[in-house]
């Protein structure tokens, strides 16, 4: 068993749903796009969440047979990176799934409708001017894409990726529905109420959400715009 490939348990991302005691490895991601912290090697979404293999070994047959499709991509690498809100197509079941965080701060999984199975949020990062003067923004997953929108960093698209178009820009605005990844707070849907700038030169910023009548700031970092009042998709 070579080290490389894998990690120690105790040492694995906490937001990774596994058994920390009996065995001492567990497969570790490839490098790709997504943090490790929020994404899980594609072999224990299929053995240990989606309980269709047994080990390593099944989970290697049944991706070699092209059964399990990533954001609409045959993938057959079992340590490749399924990150946060990337949709799990099990063609022969007619499933679909979406990689989330739930209220323990872990990753784990939705079924979502086939209406929802091709439609993503990916949040922009950075925006760039390319050649022949084109808008192109960058996003949270590591994908860029041209547009003729009026968009800012911070704020959300819904992509269809099998019809390769943006279907709704969600804003990072007040009032809109914030889906938080990170804090004690992971997991759970609240209304963005306000963006504050402190600390030296004000680079340090937060956002201010409100949950029923519980409120409290936040790394802005740690949320991500879901929807206008509510979610847009099933989380």
């Amino acid at each position: 068993m070579s080290r490389k490939n894998h990690l120690s348990r105790l040492a694995a991302p906490r937001t990774w749903p596994i058994k920390r005691k009996g065995i001492k490895w567990v497969v570790k991601s490839d490098s790709g796009t997504h943090n490790q912290e929020y994404s899980l090697p594609l072999s224990i979404i299929c053995r240990d969440i989606l309980k269709i293999s047994n080990s390593v070994k099944e989970t290697k047959q049944v991706l070699n047979k092209g059964q399990i499709l990533i954001n609409n991509t045959v993938r057959k690498k079992h340590r490749f990176p399924v990150g946060l809100f990337d949709v799990i197509s099990i063609p022969t079941l007619n499933e679909h799934y979406r990689i989330i965080i739930n209220k323990l701060g872990k990753l784990d999984i939705v079924k979502v409708p086939e209406k929802e199975a091709s439609i993503i949020p990916l949040k922009i990062t950075n925006k760039t001017i390319v050649k022949g003067n084109k808008s192109q923004i960058n996003l949270n997953n590591g994908w860029n894409l041209l547009h003729d929108k009026k968009l800012s960093v911070g704020d959300v698209i819904l992509y269809d990726f099998k019809a390769k178009k943006i279907v709704k820009v969600i804003e990072q605005k007040k009032g809109n529905a914030a889906f938080i990844f990170g804090g004690k707070h992971s997991g759970q849907i609240a209304e963005l109420k306000e963006i504050k700038e402190t600390g030296k030169l004000r680079k340090i910023k937060l956002a201010a959400i409100q949950l029923g009548k519980e409120t409290w700031d936040t790394p802005l970092e740690y949320i991500f715009m879901i929807g206008e009042k509510k979610p847009e998709l099933t989380l």
